[in-house]
């Protein structure tokens, strides 16, 4: 019979070194599981036998400088993040609740201690009964190790995508109302689709920080609504086609995914116009790029959201192929500049009418500039 986990850090460090001599040294994938066995990757899943408060407190205690980072992220505000709590108020489901408060029920709100943990350190580390950690890297120190209190469980998979597929590729949670599984996030099938498939999100997502010793990866959590993370994620082209008309081409760069990837709120919108001598718009024209879907009917009557379209760069439908966008500003665009600009949004809700009636919740320019006139 199993018992619940204790708090490694309420053992005292004499007894820890005393009972656990050998804990500096990394177990065999399956040693704690039987022989054979692998651990599993981290995901949402039911509460386990444990006090992942505590559990989780004990790991801040000794690892301060990455919990420093972890406060904060992106992934600690997951629940409590003020824009997953207004789309939350719009479909109070648990299964969205399961992926952003994963160390709670799903079926309710979690206590405010689960929902501030939101993705903790004893979410992604404690899966199987050990903290589970990627393999050492080539040349790393061995001796600088120091002996900890409990054994870690290292799988060369926490060092690949497979470590984040859990939370980041599902389907819709309608099944029963559809045909066929369709993907509401599918961040991994871009990754495998694209020409840096074989590098692991954390290269990007996690970079290396510190020196000697206390080197390790971060993690602050690198994302998209990082401004210089997100404008390194595009190459844009800009031309002028004709005395009023201009072509942008938009392309990935150094990103292993559809960018933007993840959630249904996330876009690109290209914008271009003319201005006057007193900064007046005179002319202007703009398109949307993500991911567009239709309610259809499923076999039980119910309805289900179906992918219809996705002109996102480096979607996989593309195939490798540019975004085109084609702008037409009419005659005032003979003798005036036209200015164009690439905007990261993300808006509240992905169902909010008419793509130019979205609520904009938040925006990152990417690039501007100015193509001259066209002179004789």
């Amino acid at each position: 019979m199993s018992r619940p986990i204790r708090a490694w850090g309420a053992v005292p460090v004499r007894r820890a070194v005393a009972l656990l001599l050998g804990a500096a040294l990394s177990l065999a994938p399956g040693a704690m599981l039987g022989r054979g066995a692998a651990p599993r990757m981290p995901g949402p899943e039911p509460p386990r036998n444990l006090d992942p408060v505590a559990v989780n407190r004990d790991c801040e205690r000794c690892h301060a400088e990455i919990a420093r980072e972890w406060r904060g992220s992106k992934h600690q505000r997951a629940y409590v993040d003020a824009p997953f709590q207004a789309a939350l108020a719009k479909e109070p489901l648990p299964f969205c609740r399961g992926c952003h408060a994963p160390e709670a029920r799903p079926a309710r709100p979690p206590p405010r201690e689960r929902a501030e943990l939101g993705v903790a350190c004893v979410t992604c580390h404690v899966v199987d009964g050990a903290p589970l950690a990627a393999p050492m890297q080539a040349g790393e120190d061995q001796g600088a190790r120091r002996p900890v209190p409990h054994p870690v469980l290292r799988d060369p998979r926490f060092a690949s995508a497979a470590a984040c597929g859990g939370c980041h590729e599902f389907t819709f949670p309608d099944g029963a109302a559809r045909r066929a599984p369709e993907p509401m996030q599918l961040t991994l099938t871009e990754h495998a689709a694209s020409a840096y498939a074989g590098v692991p999100c954390a290269r990007c997502h996690m970079p290396l920080t510190g020196d000697g010793p206390s080197a390790h990866r971060s993690h602050a959590f690198a994302s998209s609504r990082d401004p210089e993370a997100a404008r390194g994620a595009l190459r844009v082209e800009a031309q002028r086609t004709s005395p009023t008309a201009a072509r942008i081409t938009l392309r990935t760069a150094r990103v292993g995914h559809a960018f933007p990837t993840g959630d249904l709120f996330r876009r690109l919108e290209v914008r271009a116009e003319i201005l006057g001598d007193d900064h007046a718009v005179i002319a202007s024209a703009r398109r949307f790029l993500g991911r567009r879907f239709a309610e259809t009917p499923g076999p039980l009557g119910a309805h289900a959201r179906t992918t219809v379209s996705d002109d996102r760069p480096g979607a996989p439908a593309l195939a490798g192929r540019p975004v085109v966008v084609e702008f037409d500003l009419g005659p005032a665009a003979e003798r005036l500049p036209i200015h164009y600009e690439v905007v990261y949004q993300r808006v509240a809700h992905a169902s909010d009418g008419r793509e130019d009636e979205a609520v904009i919740e938040s925006e990152v320019s990417l690039i501007r500039g100015s193509l001259p006139r066209n002179t004789p």
